[in-house]
């Protein structure tokens, strides 16, 4: 990729473009001033280097992502504009370019696959929460009723210990755990969809 620098001119600027998004750079930093072009004699000397690989590899696409990004670098939208772009013409052009091309879609999928799954898994925290503290409160209804019961059965006899026999009911009948509170986790470099 850093042997592009010689290009006079390159192909599929989208790319880089949306390459640079990923890593949280505006759109000032590459494009030609007031257009969606790339201003490749000004970045091709300055910003296609290893410090960018290095940087591109550093990125981290799990978790969450509390910055907000400018609409036009939300995740979705970034695999939007790879997804109209073919590997196989991006290699046949040139195969490091091809490569970056690669990894990018990659890591834009994988992102995407992440907050879908972390919000699926909160989702059945919060269910799984829900559940417990029913049965939590089912418990306690039961050893309300199971406790009557007892002191029913023994108000014949003298010989009734009630801690005792709460302590024989919370043998039988272990606490049930509740799971800490659900924290929302924030992925701001997503654009949601309207809901209706």
């Amino acid at each position: 990729i850093t042997d592009m620098k010689n290009y006079r001119l390159i192909k599929f600027p989208k790319i880089l473009q949306n390459c640079f998004l990923l890593l949280g750079m505006k759109t000032e930093e590459f494009n030609e001033p007031k257009t969606h072009m790339l201003n490749w004699k000004k970045i091709r000397n300055t910003l296609i280097n290893d410090e960018l690989i290095d940087k591109l590899l550093a990125y981290e696409y799990t978790g969450p992502k509390e910055t907000e990004v400018p609409n036009y670098s939300y995740i979705n939208r970034i695999k939007e504009r790879l997804s109209k772009i073919s590997q196989d013409d991006v290699n046949y052009y040139n195969l490091g370019l091809g490569r970056l091309f690669y990894y990018l879609s990659l890591v834009v999928s994988l992102r995407i696959q992440n907050i879908y799954i972390r919000r699926d898994q909160r989702e059945a925290d919060r269910k799984e929460r829900e559940n417990k503290i029913e049965e939590d409160r089912l418990r306690s209804e039961k050893f309300e009723n199971d406790m009557a019961i007892r002191r029913e059965e023994m108000a014949e006899e003298e010989g009734f210990d009630e801690e005792q026999e709460k302590i024989d009911w919370e043998n039988n009948n272990p606490p049930i755990e509740i799971p800490p509170e659900v924290v929302d986790e924030l992925d701001l470099d997503l654009e949601e969809e309207p809901v209706e």
